[in-house]
């Protein structure tokens, strides 16, 4: 966090940087992608449609994970290719995954 930054701009700056990785990424496994963003109460929510009739397939990151270090994206993704998070949504059965603090991608559910 830059020092005049507050914490929903740095939230902010770290999704923008998040999105575009993610986007890119996944386009070179879809080829053609919609994304949509948006944040949600305790984590920020990415969802992908691969194809105009496809699934829709969900990544979240939790906002304690986004919210550690001055620039955690590097660490973010890092952690987000150790977990396959692409190869996992796109081979299924697994549809939503979550990442949290600890580093650890996991299936998404509601509780």
């Amino acid at each position: 966090m830059t020092p005049n930054e507050t914490h929903d701009e740095k939230m902010t700056r770290i999704s923008a940087e998040l999105s575009k990785a993610l986007r890119r990424q996944a386009m070179g496994t879809w080829r053609r992608v919609r994304t949509r963003n948006r944040g949600e109460v305790a984590r920020h929510a990415w969802q992908f449609r691969p194809t105009e009739e496809g699934t829709s397939r969900f990544l979240r990151i939790t906002h304690e994970a986004m919210d550690q270090g001055d620039d955690p994206v590097p660490q973010l993704l890092s952690n987000l290719s150790a977990g396959r998070w692409l190869a996992r949504l796109d081979d299924g059965p697994e549809t939503s995954l979550v990442l949290g603090a600890d580093g650890r991608l996991e299936r998404f559910s509601r509780k």
